[in-house]
């Protein structure tokens, strides 16, 4: 690669990080002064670092971490830290991230955040509306259910695998590319029935924009990871 070509994807990276930048201090409340600018964002410099060593909320340092991988490409593990920030930010146990696969019409699981074996073989590949997922796929809008035991989105078996893994309410929020391209899902389950905080609708749409840029390419490495490690 030449001088100029490396320059050019220099130029284009820190293009990147400085959208993000501002898309982080709207998210966590962290100043655009305390994470430094673009340039120190990519290069992991001093200030970068001193947001993560800081007291801001470990939810402000989680978001740096992502902002890097983002910049730097390193996908898979931006999309897992997206994920953890989502269960973060809507106060849950529970998450996961599924894309959507066109030739199946399902939504297949890439990325979870503590659950059963018994819940992940269950929802691996969703295809028909018997679950928030299912549901919010089908409309392409968020569903909110805040009581599994009783909301009928649910059909009888998978409201069973929802209580037997200890799961009373959950959100699933569509994702959709830039063009309104549907590309999957990002949920987040409690233990206890309830609503997610209104505050945090806006950020899981924050959030939802940011993993466009992590599909679809980085959803079939985890999937074909995960049909190798079974």
């Amino acid at each position: 690669m030449s001088e100029k070509d490396e320059l050019r994807i220099n130029e284009l990276a820190i293009d990147k990080a400085q959208r993000l930048i501002s898309e982080a201090s709207f998210l966590c409340g962290v100043s655009k002064e305390l994470i430094g600018t673009s340039h120190e964002l990519i290069d992991g410099s001093e200030l970068a670092d001193r947001a993560i060593r800081s007291r801001e909320t470990p939810r402000a340092s989680t978001w740096v971490k992502a902002l890097r991988l983002i910049a730097l490409e390193r996908k898979d593990r931006a999309l897992a830290i997206i994920l953890d920030l989502a269960v973060d930010i809507t106060d849950a146990e529970f998450g996961n991230i599924q894309a959507f696969d066109e030739s199946s019409q399902t939504l297949k699981i890439v990325a979870s955040r503590g659950f059963d074996s018994e819940f992940l073989d269950f929802f691996e590949r969703v295809q028909v509306a018997e679950s928030a997922c299912g549901s919010a796929m089908q409309q392409k809008s968020r569903v909110i259910v805040s009581d599994v035991m009783h909301d009928p989105v649910f059909s009888r078996k998978s409201r069973e695998v929802m209580l037997r893994s200890n799961v009373l309410a959950c959100q699933s929020t569509p994702l959709f590319s830039s063009e309104g391209q549907f590309l999957g899902m990002l949920s987040t389950h409690y233990r206890k029935a309830r609503r997610p905080p209104s505050r945090s609708l806006a950020y899981l749409d924050l959030l939802s924009s940011r993993a466009e840029n992590l599909f679809p390419d980085t959803c079939e490495r985890l999937l074909k990871a995960r049909v190798s490690g079974q």
